[in-house]
């Protein structure tokens, strides 16, 4: 009689082995966290739980860009503001949707994406913020939270602040514009603080077409920067929308897109305690 082989089943992980490992998927693809909560009931505790979901946020640090609000001229002449989904997971029916034709996206920030609504005689602009105190801003998402918006005409630039906690508009500060500010930043030795760090040749990233003009007769060329986010530019072109990592050079091709006026990229971490209410509505 030929002798058995014993066959052993490997140690199982302890649980905080197990969620070691769940630290270190990439947080740019919510998908796998959702598959492995999927798994079974042991992994779907643990990942959902909100001792987990705050070390997912901690161990990385800086949220990913999960989408972006675009705003564009369409082809039939009509102002165009829609949201796109940069991840592959899809999280609704509807991951890409456009806004009400007189939404203008301006500012992302904290989980929050702030439109511009009401039409002003004058150049405006805002910012959203998180007003919640002792904030590591890693994962807030709901109230409270504060508006600032700045107007400026030819003459005069206004501010004002909102707050959610009282609902309220603060008093409207205007200042008289001049006609030059010689302010500029400069360092602690005195130079200016602006400095170039590096050139990207982008004839060798782009296709032909993305350096097409717009409108011959009015020479209007591109491609040129409509957005910015954690080391990558967005590159409006008559080719589509691109992204360019600066640190690699790497490009990728987001939207079909033609000039984009402005991009609003929307960062967040996906993690499962409040996937539920992060993601931007139309």
């Amino acid at each position: 009689m030929s002798p058995s082989h014993s066959r052993h089943s490997p140690p199982a992980l302890s649980e905080d082995d197990i969620v070691s490992v769940f630290l270190r998927i990439p947080p740019d693809d919510p998908a796998r966290l959702v598959r492995a909560s999927l798994a079974c009931k042991a992994w779907r505790r643990i990942l959902t739980g909100p001792d987990f979901c705050r070390l997912y946020r901690e161990f990385h640090g800086t949220p990913p860009m999960l989408g972006f609000a675009v705003s564009y001229w369409s082809r039939g002449r009509d102002f165009v503001s829609r949201f796109i989904s940069t991840t592959a997971f899809r999280v609704s029916a509807r991951p890409d949707f456009f806004y009400p034709q007189d939404w203008k996206p301006v500012d992302s920030r904290h989980g929050r994406i702030l439109v511009e609504v009401v039409n002003t005689d004058g150049t405006s602009t805002g910012a959203v913020l998180c007003a919640k105190q002792h904030c590591d801003h890693l994962g807030c998402h709901g109230p409270p939270f504060l508006v600032a918006t700045v107007v400026s005409s030819s003459r005069t630039t206004s501010a004002c602040v909102y707050s959610s906690e009282s609902g309220l508009w603060s008093d409207i500060i205007t200042l008289n514009r001049q006609d030059e500010i010689n302010d500029y930043g400069r360092s602690w030795a005195g130079a200016l603080a602006w400095a170039k760090r590096t050139v990207i040749n982008l004839e060798k990233l782009l296709p032909p077409r993305a350096f097409e003009p717009k409108y011959a007769s009015e020479g209007e060329y591109g491609p040129y920067v409509s957005g910015f986010a954690q080391g990558t530019v967005f590159l409006s072109t008559m080719a589509g929308l691109f992204t360019v990592e600066l640190s690699s050079g790497r490009t990728k091709k987001v939207a079909e897109v033609e000039m984009a006026l402005n991009v609003i990229p929307w960062t967040s971490f996906y993690t499962q305690d409040h996937a539920r209410r992060i993601m931007p509505r139309p």
